[in-house]
Order: C-alpha cells, then structure tokens, then sequence
C-alpha cells in the first residue's frame, strides 16, 4: 500500500521535471518517472513506501540521512545510494544538502538492483565523473526528456546502473584477501588435475570453512563451481574444434567420467555436449 509523507516547501533551489513515457517504453525499456536537483535547509525529509520505483540519489554537497530495510545511511558528498522504493524508506537532513534525484522503472531494473544490493549496501562513494556528468545531461538536457528521445534517456539510465555496478565490484574485489586470489589463479592455470575442496586447502594452508565461505563470499560462488564453470568453458572450444569423444575431454579436464561431464555441462549451459557441438562445430 502506497504511504507517503514529505516537506518540501522549504527548497532553496530546485529543478523538478516529470516524465511521462511511451506504453511501448514501459513495457520494454528503461524510463524515467520523475528527477531533480534539490537544495535544501535543515526542515528537508522524505517518508514513503509502497511506490513503484526505485531511485538513484546523488550528493553534491551537505549531508543527509537515509533509513532503509534496518539500516541508516550517511548520505554525504560524492556518496549515491539505490533503493527500491516498494520498502520503507525515510531520508532527511539537518544541514544544507545539496542533491540529484531520479525516480525510474523498466523490466529489467529490479535485477540491476539485485546486483547493486547484495550485502545489503546500498552506498557507495562514486569517483566516476561520468555517472554525474550522465545524471547532470539527463536534468539539464531538455531534449533528452522529449518522447523521441526515450532510447537515449532508456541508454543513460542503464549506463548509469552499470557504472555504479562496475565501481562497486571494484572497490568488492581491492578488498580480495590475497590468498583467496592466489586460489582463483590457480584454478584458472591448473583446472586440468584431480582438485578438490580439501586438497585446495592443504595447498594453500587454509581450513575448507575459510576457503568456502571465503570465496562465495567475493566471487559469488564456491571454489568448486568456479572450477567446474571454467572447466566447462573450456570444453566448448573442444567441442567446437576438435573430434575428441566425450571421455577423452573429461579427462583432459580433469572431470572424472563423460556421464559427470555431461551432468556438469547441462548444470551450468542447459544442455548436452552432443547438442552443444552439432549446433556450434
């Protein structure tokens, strides 16, 4: 159910443009709801849920607060926060805050921001120029809000979301305990032997545990399936340019039978080997 309140009655300066697209634009692209820039004072707060949108929030200067699914956001310069405004969320100020906002739907959003908020952060500090420069061109730009433009506004907003993505695994993976890239270079160098989750951590002299949780914790998966994925990767170029039956290139990968090859290759690509070579050899 839909709930909101606000006060902004009190904006020192403030651009608000409204959107109104396409229904082929809904049904098919990113699209703009409604953006902004606002310069408030210290009486500045916005309270709602149940709104179909979610919403990129940038600070140019100030200081505002974000309350949202149980936590509470320093939202200062530079930082940019993306939320899904269906939940709760509640942001306010006591000082001068100086910000960019845009209101935006597609089919496809929601994953994006699936992406952005695994581990349940939703900020980040941007030094990306360009996803400014890109916010600043979708408010200032009054030809980008004209109805013909739509796939360059649909262009910007995706731009946008992945830049945010891209920076923020950036600043995931620099937090990469070495050990746990040493792992991954190994698997991408040795992915041929006989590994598996115990003999990986004698070698690198770490528990199973630490190893496990570790790994799925920055890479998104166990060490185990990103040994199989990249053994399954490699199989295709010798599905595609080779005649080796299938035992010979389980074995060349270190997999231990064609029927497991077989069974790894449906997991992770949704078919057979044999389809996979008539359709690409």
């Amino acid at each position: 159910m839909y709930q909101t309140e606000s006060d902004t009655n009190n904006l020192k300066n403030a651009q608000w443009l409204y959107k109104i697209p396409s229904e082929n634009t809904i049904k098919n692209l990113a699209f703009i709801q409604e953006l902004g820039y606002f310069e408030t004072d210290s009486t500045h707060y916005t309270k709602r849920n149940g709104l179909q949108s979610f919403l990129l929030l940038y600070t140019v200067s100030g200081t505002g607060e974000l309350q949202y699914q149980g936590k509470k956001y320093l939202l200062d310069k530079n930082s940019l926060i993306f939320i899904d405004c269906m939940n709760l969320h509640y942001y306010y100020t006591q000082d001068n805050w100086k910000y960019y906002f845009i209101h935006f739907n597609g089919p496809n959003i929601a994953y994006y921001y699936d992406i952005f908020a695994k581990n349940n952060n939703l900020r980040i500090h941007s030094q990306d120029d360009v996803i400014l420069d890109y916010i600043k061109l979708l408010i200032n730009n009054e030809n980008s809000l004209r109805s013909d433009n739509e796939f360059l506004i649909a262009k910007l907003l995706t731009d946008i979301l992945t830049r945010i993505i891209v920076e923020k695994e950036n600043i995931r993976f620099s937090l990469v305990p070495d050990i746990l890239n040493q792992v991954k270079t190994y698997l991408n160098q040795q992915y041929s032997k006989k590994l598996t989750l115990n003999s990986l951590a004698r070698k690198f002299n770490v528990s199973e545990s630490y190893l496990s949780k570790g790994f799925k914790k920055y890479f998104n998966e166990t060490p185990m399936d990103y040994l199989n994925k990249t053994r399954i990767d490699k199989s295709k170029y010798l599905l595609k340019k080779t005649e080796m039956n299938l035992e010979e290139i389980a074995d060349v990968l270190g997999i231990s039978s064609a029927p497991h090859f077989i069974k790894l290759f449906k997991k992770y690509l949704h078919t057979t080997p044999k389809k996979y070579r008539i359709l690409w050899k």
